[in-house]
């Protein structure tokens, strides 16, 4: 069964797209649009030019007018990124339907747009990857091409909260000797150790420069916050993929020295509420623009999802929007693929991302993909 008003549109610009997606603009689709949102709000110039390459990936598949994936590729990190909105229901009995036709929709295109091994990186939800990578993988294999998928590398959840889910202001409130403030440009070289230490539980440690450099950018782009405990700097949050309707709370990071102290959940409590345009504790009271409809949340750890869930987001496999009973949150998880000439050496390594709760079975087994990508145990290279 296909979609017989299933198309793939290729838009020529950064701005273009946004335009057209703006009424897909909600949290399921936060990690593909707001690094386009965050690059033209930075250097608006730039990012058109850059937007114009022919090969530049802004594809969105449709039914009629109906969104039913994007793939796109942010300009920082290069990395492609599939996307679906939470309208598409993932209990409606067309929906793998739609999704295999997109799948082969974007596969066919990569196929006649990118050399092989030239995707470096891509973040999707679970419906999606699975899929994906085997429309890809078919449409390589006609040119003896085999696509070896690698262990993940990246587990996490997508959620997010909304006015109906945060809790009551009183529950956000401030003591006395907690403060919650923008970092000013003073701030900076106190924040870089704190920044370097907080990379090393990812897989991005950054050097004391960089920290400098990405601290800097987000002090002037009003997107990092600090908290101080008796005065003493304690924490600070970083937030960021800014789009008309939603807001990513990107990093938190607390000193060990004032961790189990309520810090974090303060942080993301209060700047939840602030960013939803709610009361707020906040002194001075910062001026922002048009409150957002939703906070969104990737979530690494999950031993620190119960502090997210009492801040109001919404964190598990089943849990559901009160206001649209749609699916509010879905796993994250990132792998790398190989490809290679039948015959030859290994082409190039590229990071996938999926967000099937089975995939954690795929560290310890190889597991050929459809039929023409294989999986490689943790071990092998």
């Amino acid at each position: 069964m296909t979609d017989p008003e299933l198309h793939l549109v290729h838009y020529e610009t950064v701005q273009e797209f946004l335009h057209e997606m703006k009424p897909f603009d909600e949290s399921f689709m936060n990690l593909a649009l707001g690094p386009l949102w965050d690059d033209i709000s930075t250097n608006p110039t730039r990012s058109e030019e850059r937007s114009e390459l022919s090969n530049r990936p802004l594809f969105a598949v449709l039914s009629a007018n109906v969104l039913v994936m994007t793939l796109t590729r942010d300009t920082a990190h290069q990395t492609w990124k599939l996307a679906i909105p939470s309208t598409l229901n993932p209990d409606s009995v067309h929906y793998q339907f739609t999704i295999a036709g997109a799948s082969r929709l974007l596969a066919s295109t990569l196929d006649a747009l990118v050399e092989p091994g030239g995707i470096e990186r891509i973040a999707a939800p679970s419906p999606v990857m699975d899929v994906f990578i085997d429309a890809w993988a078919t449409s390589l294999s006609g040119k003896g091409i085999q696509i070896t998928a690698l262990p993940l590398d990246l587990i996490a959840r997508s959620c997010y909260a909304t006015r109906q889910t945060v809790p009551s202001s009183s529950a956000c409130s401030l003591p006395a000797n907690i403060t919650i403030a923008l970092a000013a440009a003073e701030d900076v070289s106190s924040l870089v150790p704190l920044f370097v230490d907080f990379t090393y539980q990812t897989h991005q440690v950054a050097m004391p420069e960089a920290a400098r450099a990405s601290l800097s950018r987000a002090v002037q782009g009003h997107k990092l916050w600090v908290c101080r405990f008796d005065g003493d700097l304690a924490g600070f949050t970083v937030v960021g993929r800014e789009t008309p309707n939603t807001i990513a709370i990107r990093n938190v990071f607390v000193r060990p020295e004032h961790r189990r102290k309520g810090i974090a959940e303060r942080m993301v409590g209060v700047l939840t509420r602030f960013y939803l345009g709610l009361d707020t504790v906040l002194e001075p009271h910062y001026p922002m623009g048009q409150p957002k409809r939703e906070i969104c949340l990737l979530v690494k750890d999950p031993a620190v999802e119960r502090i997210y869930a009492r801040c109001g987001f919404l964190v598990g496999e089943d849990v559901r929007d009160p206001e649209t009973g749609r699916k509010a949150c879905y796993a994250f998880v990132s792998r790398g693929v190989q490809t290679s000439r039948q015959g030859e050496k290994r082409i190039r390594t590229t990071a996938i991302s999926s967000v099937s709760a089975l995939d954690f079975k795929w560290f310890n087994s190889n597991r050929l993909i459809g039929d023409h990508a294989t999986l490689l145990n943790q071990n092998e290279t």
